[in-house]
Parts: structure tokens; sequence; C-alpha cells
């Protein structure tokens, strides 16, 4: 909270609208913080933005696709108090901000935290700075202009949100299916593939074509880049397999660049590829806690999944730890087939008479395979 809101919550009533009133009709009619000039305006014929109806607007332009461009908003606080900088949210995940406050003299006095404890606050004087990082290769649609926009929620009453907004056009001679190859949550234990189609999209001045070199790929992993065949007339398309052997339970990211080069044969600029997922256990429970309301379970049931070939494993014995031992019934039904040779169970937990009305311990899923570590799932009763 800032000083300006602590010594509000101290006054009357009568005395916070006077002061209040006064503060909106005196020598600060205005907001507190006031926008710098220095971001670019967007061409007439590139987007319908307008500076003046936008005035927290920057246009990045033309950029090749893999780069991270940047900018920085910069505002003036012209009031007497200390303005709050409460939340900052990005409207997705190719941007990233930089949330920085400063004093009079330019030194760093706070830097925003998304979830931090307290507020950055701005002082008399001073400066809020909210850097856009924009990173194109995680833009969907290449060659089309992008906008990103930006919260910042203050407590200046005259200007609670800052809306900050920019546009960007990545452009490629190339468009990739998924955007993202995204392996999602697999087995820890073993290797894992992924496919993502890549087709030539570029006009005349963007004719590229991929050689077949993958690098930025960690040492373990296995990339292979082959084109595919196609009738006469369909752009050139390539497959890329990328296959992740075991690891620990962790997440994992690269960003492969495929080589590529131009008509007459010369190097062209490399393509980016982001690659992301998770290592998870084998088996798993969703969801992985267990909730009581009264007598009543918050979930109808609880599935019991694998991510590897589980076609001979069975669940054992479900065990229940804690005050519910003895109390607690859980039922083991066949679940919904994953595909393959992955399997899944529904656990559903009926709690029997007299148990108590708020405690908490764990269900222990055993299997018929002992190299198979059984599943803890915690529970909790509440009144």
């Amino acid at each position: 909270m800032s000083d300006r809101g602590r010594s509000l919550r101290c006054l009357p009533r009568s005395v916070v609208l006077v002061a209040l009133l006064a503060a909106s009709c005196g020598s600060e009619p205005g907001p507190a913080l006031v926008l710098r000039p220095g971001a670019r305006p967007a061409p007439v014929a590139h987007t319908k933005a307008d500076p003046v109806e936008r005035p927290n607007y920057h246009w990045f332009g033309d950029v090749p696709q893999g780069d991270v461009v940047e900018h920085t908003f910069v505002w003036d606080n012209t009031s007497s108090v200390p303005v709050a900088i409460q939340q900052a949210l990005a409207s997705c995940g190719c941007l990233e901000l930089d949330v920085k406050t400063r004093d009079a003299a330019g030194q760093v006095v706070d830097v925003y935290h998304e979830g931090g404890s307290s507020d950055a606050l701005v002082p008399p004087g001073g400066t809020l700075d909210v850097t856009f990082h924009v990173r194109t290769a995680l833009v969907r649609v290449p060659n089309v202009p992008r906008l990103v926009t930006a919260d910042v929620r203050t407590d200046d009453p005259r200007n609670p949100v800052l809306r900050i907004e920019a546009t960007v056009t990545p452009t490629s001679a190339f468009q990739m299916v998924p955007d993202v190859l995204n392996f999602g949550t697999i087995a820890h234990g073993a290797t894992e593939m992924r496919r993502a189609t890549i087709a030539a999209i570029g006009g005349p001045e963007l004719e590229l074509e991929l050689t077949g070199d993958v690098d930025g790929a960690p040492s373990d992993w296995v990339t292979v880049l082959l084109e595919r065949e196609v009738d006469p007339g369909v752009p050139r398309t390539w497959d890329l397999d990328v296959r992740v052997p075991p690891g620990s339970e962790t997440k994992f990211a690269a960003d492969l660049s495929l080589a590529s080069v131009d008509a007459q044969g010369r190097p062209g600029r490399p393509w980016i590829v982001p690659v992301r997922g998770t290592r998870g256990p084998d088996f798993f429970a969703a969801p992985d806690t267990i909730y009581f309301r009264g007598g009543k379970l918050e979930a109808g049931g609880v599935r019991i999944g694998s991510r590897v070939d589980a076609s001979t494993v069975s669940i054992d014995r479900v065990e229940v730890d804690g005050p519910l031992e003895g109390l607690l019934d859980v039922e083991v039904q066949p679940g919904a087939p994953l595909g393959g040779t992955y399997r899944s169970w529904v656990l559903v937990p009926k709690l029997g008479e007299g148990a108590p009305e708020e405690c908490s311990g764990r269900v222990l899923v055993c299997f018929d395979d002992d190299s198979i570590a059984p599943i803890a799932i915690p529970y909790f009763r509440f009144p």
C-alpha cells in the first residue's frame, strides 16, 4: 500500500472526500503519471492505431521472425505524492514486461515482480519505466501485424489503469504448424518424439529454402529435418522430427535454429523453432488432491493415468493413511483409454459414517509391479 493510501485511510470520510475534490480541482487536475514522448506511431497504411486515441503506443514495424525487440515507455510522476504500481499484466506469452521505478536522479527505486508482497512506488519527480520485450518467435502468424498489450494498475484515482500497446510484424519465409513444438507433459523415463510441419510461404523477396542443418538442440536430442515430396503448385514443405531422451522431472526448452539459403545458394537468415515441454512422472493422478466439503466429494473422482506402456499393469490395492483409515472406502473403476498402450483408472472415494469433520491424510495407490512407485494423493476434509 502507498503512503498516500495509508494516510487517507486514517482520515474521516468527509475529510477524504474534501481532499480528493481539492486534488481534482486544484493544482493537479490531471493524472499523476505523464508519458514522455519517444514512442513511434504506426503508419496509417499498416494499422488503424491512432496516436491521439492510443497515447501509450509503439510501432515496431517489420521484424525478422525470431528476433526479440524492445521499447521502453517512460512516465514522469508530476504529482507531489508517490504512485503505487500494483499490477502489470501482459496480453500474451510472446510479451515480457520489465517494470522499474526511478527517483528524480534516475536511480532505480523499485522493481515490480508479479505476485510480490508489496507495490512498487514511483516517488514524486521520479519515473515509471515499462519495457516491452516481444519474442517474435512466439508470434503465431508471420507476415501479419500483431498487436500486443499490457495493463499496468496504479493507485492513482485519475488514471488507475495504463493500457500500453505495440504492434510488430514478424516477417518470415516459412510457417510452422504448430507454431511452437510443444511436447506437453511426457514421461520422464521414456524417449518421446514430436513432429512439426514447415511450409515455404514467402514472396519473391523471401524465397528461401531450408538446408536440413539444425543447431541449438541439447547434445542428447535427435533432430531430423526432411523435405516432403509435394504436388506441383504446392509450397515446399519440410517435416521436423525432434526426439527427447529420458531425464529428470522438470521443464525443458530449446530454440532450434534451422539454416536456410536463397535462390543463389547464399546463406539466409536462420529460422527459429521454439521447443517446449515438461518431464513428469510415468504415472499421475488428476486431480492430485482429494477434497471433501462436509461429507461430499468436491470432484467426481480421481483419474490415475500412465504416460508409459501400462498394458500389463494393474492397481493392486489402495491404502488410506491418517484419520480416515477404515472410514474411507476407495472404489477402483476402469478409466477411458488414453491411446496406444497407455492406461487409466478412476478412483471413487466414499466417506463412511463417523469421520472427523476436519482432517487430512493421504491415499496410496499401489501397483502390482513393484518397480512402479506408489502414488500418494493427499486428502482434506472441511466442515
